[in-house]
């Protein structure tokens, strides 16, 4: 009926401003925010790696999805906006085709993390990742593994690359 369509466009207009834009929980509510199509993997490393959140920075107009604990975090950022364009700064670097699209596939420098909230607290060293950076359309896209977070799963640059192309 259409009050009730009314009231649903009300409680989700409230909704929608009362989310927290570093953890949406799901992704078309995320697409309602940012205004924009978000592309979502059809392939995830295994059946374990789960959906966690969405972030959203309004500023840089870029979309995190979270999976996996955030041990996998895939980025799409307008190019005008992206603060990341290449990986040059990267180790290891390599050229890689996604989709037909020329990127990037590169190790982060190892940085020492210090888990604080640990008693007492804990350095967790080499904690690099890997990264997988192209440009698609006007949009700088970005998966992120960190194997820190993955409960000691790898990803090898093969299967980073076939999740990109799951893309859709």
């Amino acid at each position: 009926s259409l009050a009730s369509n009314m009231v649903y466009q009300l409680e989700n207009s409230e909704q929608t401003a009362k989310v927290d834009l570093d953890s949406i929980p799901n992704i078309p509510l995320a697409e309602k925010i940012c205004q924009c199509d978000i592309l979502q993997p059809r392939k995830l490393p295994n059946e374990n790696t789960h959906f966690d959140y969405v972030r959203y920075d309004p500023q840089q107009k870029s979309i995190t999805l979270h999976y996996g604990y955030s041990a996998l975090r895939i980025v799409q950022t307008p190019v005008e906006s992206a603060l990341i364009k290449n990986l040059d700064s990267y180790k290891m670097l390599e050229t890689v085709e996604v989709n037909g699209a020329i990127g990037q596939f590169g190790v982060s420098p190892a940085q020492k993390t210090i888990w604080e909230s640990a008693t007492p607290p804990v350095f967790t060293a080499n904690n690099s990742y890997n990264i997988l950076l192209w440009e698609k359309d006007g949009t700088i896209y970005q998966i992120y593994f960190d194997q820190s977070f993955s409960d000691g799963g790898y990803l090898t640059k093969e299967q980073m690359i076939e999740i990109a192309e799951s893309l859709q």
